[in-house]
């Protein structure tokens, strides 16, 4: 890796590291400016909460989950999504897999399939949501 001098005045001199991914403003991104790094961790600490929803309650339905995941989980998925909005499929893949898992922990929804799912607990996708 190579450095980069950044001259504030005549006398100082500032050297800059680079790196290979970075946060700025919640929002991760590597050096190719790509935010897979970024769809990983939010998809990462979104089922983490999703984890600890799963532990805390014996029984969830709908309402309850739907309520649970709009305020603890779904914030993880889309902020800033207007800055790192995901181009790549396996990123959109690996965020509705977050939502997928969402509505599985829902007894009484988990023999339906991911659409049927969305419907009955009143859910948009999150690809649409992002359109």
């Amino acid at each position: 890796m190579s450095s980069a001098f950044f001259s504030t005045t005549r006398e100082q001199k500032t050297v800059l590291q680079d790196t290979v991914e970075e946060k700025d403003l919640g929002i991760w991104m590597d050096s190719s400016l790509k935010f897979s790094v970024h769809v990983a961790h939010a998809a990462a600490k979104a089922n983490q909460i999703l984890g600890l929803i799963r532990r805390s309650f014996v029984h969830l339905h709908i309402t309850l989950m739907k309520q649970l995941y709009i305020s603890m989980v779904h914030p993880h998925l889309e902020y800033g999504n207007v800055v790192w909005h995901p181009m790549l499929k396996k990123d959109q893949d690996a965020l509705e897999s977050v939502q997928d898992r969402a509505t599985r922990l829902v007894p009484s929804l988990s023999k339906h399939c991911y659409e049927e799912r969305l419907k009955l607990m009143g859910l948009p996708s999150l690809s649409y949501r992002r359109l």
